[in-house]
């Protein structure tokens, strides 16, 4: 109870501090404790006397390290939120990291550089980086230093497809090969065994500092020091008890570690394995079946996890580490540390490095044994991990009655969960807020009826990922307002992913994003123009616009009267001011609930004329949080005089109609 309260009290008090952070005007001087470079440019964490704070240069702009005094200038803000339903918030990771917001920067210079030990663990990687080949560095530094920042986009998908991530940070897996090659050599250079902890101790505690503390290696630091001071001082202590005691001590150091990933997925893997020891201890002679066993337990464990933080999992992962972790532990590990000292065999390093890594993208191109498990909620987690905790047991007591029903239990709930968007008792219309582009997603409980309007900018799965988190796998309709790529850029791989009954787009629309559309997979294709009409089951879409070909393609654009769960919309694509004339001549007296506005705010459109003419009680602008365009445009806010809901500002737009309910209404959103 009061390991409890210290916790609990830590956390309130950073709670407090997070809460009365620091936000506005900045000016004055900062630590660069760490860097960070990619595709996009830089990212430094900087040290300021209100707390810590996250900032992003371009590739251009100045070059930092780690220690070095830095005078800056700019706006303390917070970080970006989720865009998506189940989305990556960026605020809550960094609050968990004790990061209380971001620097949008207008000027920064460098004071003076003073040495950190936080700067180790970078030069070490400057040393990778400056004698070894680049393919030997990238595997090197994730290895050794647990940076995964040198992969490549592709390698990195790649790995986490066929499900070894966990091998390139740096983990129990990772020190325990340490600590026995240490030991090894101190048994070859004869030191006494009951030196051993006085020596290793030191050593380890060293690889946690140049690792900056990194929970994983917190655990295992931990577990070999219980371990030892178990033995030495006759504690009595079980591994359970010593486990125990780990995790109480990580939170007090801590209580934020409880909130991140890293640390969750790494005592319940090692817990699991501490648990299934009696069972696993069965197999003790037979390697490969307790090895098997021992990959199969530690993924089930994982998987809600997983499952949380992207919808696909490799269920063949388990099969693949019964290879991967032998190789690296004994193989690819040692030999890492050995070219580490000996960079003169970076070829022979190279003969090992290649084979590996053309292996692993065969491998990644294996698809029958990826599941798109949905986002699971706490119903779902309660109930999965119940079942697998009481299934386990019973193998481990040989009750074999107890295990078919448990098993028939578990394997219940994966059908519930894999089935999730089967029971989804909410009708829905999503404005989704993207980094490009716009997308609307409307969703009939129970999984009537899936319908996509526009997909997005190419190049982005952020539509993709909502689909597979909401368990959508078919969608009845994918709705084309037109062809540029921030409408329909993700259209052909959506029709190559998931099964699409209909598509359809404008009679009129005949543009490169289209034409790549219509070779996608689909059972049906609509081309419609002004005077048809779409019913789908209690939905119901009439199209107002285009009756004639337009020289712009926004113009083509489909406009489309709906009346969706009790409320009315018009969705209006990309229509400029021309469009939006004819549309006003041909339907003087448009009035709905909710309007998509054109064109995401741009000037180019929603005149004065349309606005007199249509009525409506709120607006929608998808405008892109990413746009380069400055959408939405404030003369185009300003000549709105209804509420205004722009995904940018305030991310996606969640409107649901719960049961027994007539009309939608605005989900809960968090600010």
């Amino acid at each position: 109870m009061i390991l409890f309260i210290i916790i609990g009290s830590k956390l309130l008090i950073y709670e407090g501090k997070y809460q009365n952070r620091h936000l506005g005007d900045y000016y004055g001087y900062g630590i660069i404790e760490k860097a960070k470079q990619n595709d996009y440019g830089k990212q430094y964490v900087v040290n300021l006397r209100q707390g810590k704070y996250v900032l992003f240069l371009k590739k251009d702009q100045g070059d930092f390290k780690i220690g070095d005094r830095v005078l800056l200038k700019g706006t303390l803000r917070d970080a970006e939120r989720a865009h998506l339903p189940y989305g990556f918030d960026y605020q809550k990771y960094l609050k968990n990291l004790t990061i209380y917001g971001q620097i949008e920067i207008e000027e920064i210079a460098f004071v003076e550089h003073k040495f950190t030990v936080k700067e180790i663990k970078a030069k070490i990687e400057n040393y990778y980086d400056r004698s070894f080949s680049k393919e030997s560095s990238t595997i090197l530094k994730a290895l050794i230093m647990g940076s995964e920042d040198a992969f490549s986009k592709d390698l990195k998908t790649q790995i986490n497809q066929i499900g070894i991530s966990h091998l390139f940070v740096v983990s129990g897996l990772h020190v325990s090969v340490f600590v026995l090659i240490l030991t090894k050599l101190l048994k070859i250079f004869k030191v006494k065994e009951k030196h051993h902890f006085y020596i290793l101790t030191p050593i380890l505690f060293g690889y946690l500092i140049i690792m900056h503390f990194m929970v994983s290696i917190i655990r295992v630091f931990l577990s070999e020091v219980l371990k030892r001071v178990n033995q030495q001082y006759r504690l009595n202590l079980t591994t359970i008890d010593r486990f125990c005691l780990n995790i109480i001590i990580v939170l007090i150091i801590n209580p934020n570690y409880l909130f991140q990933m890293g640390f969750i997925l790494s005592y319940l893997i090692s817990g699991s394995l501490i648990v299934s020891s009696r069972l696993l201890g069965r197999f003790h002679k037979q390697k490969f079946r307790s090895g098997l066993i021992m990959c199969f337990i530690s993924l089930l464990v994982s998987i809600p996890v997983v499952a949380w933080l992207s919808p696909e999992v490799n269920l063949l992962s388990a099969l693949f580490n019964l290879v991967y972790i032998p190789f690296v532990s004994f193989v690819l590990l040692p030999l890492s540390l050995v070219v580490t000292f000996l960079p003169i065999f970076d070829g022979v390093y190279l003969g090992v490095v290649r084979p590996f890594l053309w292996i692993t993208k065969l491998l990644s191109t294996i698809k029958f044994g990826v599941i798109r498990f949905p986002h699971p909620n706490w119903l779902i987690i309660a109930l999965y991990y119940g079942f697998l905790i009481y299934l386990l047991s019973s193998c481990e007591r040989n009750e074999f009655k107890k295990a078919r029903n448990a098993f028939l239990s578990f394997f219940g709930v994966c059908v519930f969960w894999l089935n999730m968007a089967w029971f989804n008792p909410f009708d829905k219309v999503l404005f989704l807020d993207l980094p490009m582009g716009e997308a609307t997603l409307i969703v009939s409980r129970f999984n009537q009826m899936n319908i996509l309007i526009d997909t997005g900018e190419a190049g982005y799965e952020d539509v993709h990922q909502l689909l597979m988190k909401l368990g959508i796998k078919r969608i009845d309709y994918l709705i084309l307002s037109h062809g540029d790529s921030d409408h329909a850029g993700e259209a052909w791989n959506i029709m190559n992913r998931f099964m699409v009954k209909t598509l359809v787009v404008s009679k009129y629309d005949d543009s490169i994003g289209i034409q790549k559309a219509l070779s996608g997979k689909r059972k049906n294709t609509f081309f419609l123009e002004a005077g048809d009409y779409l019913r789908v089951k209690n939905l119901f879409f009439q199209v107002l616009h285009p009756e004639k070909p337009y020289s712009s393609s926004n113009n083509n654009s489909l406009v489309l009267f709906a009346n969706l769960f009790g409320k009315s919309f018009l969705f209006t694509g990309d229509i400029e001011k021309e469009a939006e004339s004819d549309l006003v001549d041909r339907f003087p007296h448009i009035e709905v609930d909710y309007l998509k506005v054109a064109h995401h705010g741009s000037l180019t459109s929603t005149s004065v004329a349309f606005l007199k003419t249509a009525k409506f009680s709120e607006a929608v602008i998808m405008s892109g949080y990413r746009n380069t365009f400055g959408f939405p445009h404030p003369l185009t806010l300003k000549k709105i005089t209804v509420p205004v809901w722009d995904t940018k500002a305030k991310q996606t737009l969640v409107l649901h109609r719960p049961p027994f309910k007539k009309i939608l209404k605005p989900a809960k959103n968090k600010k």
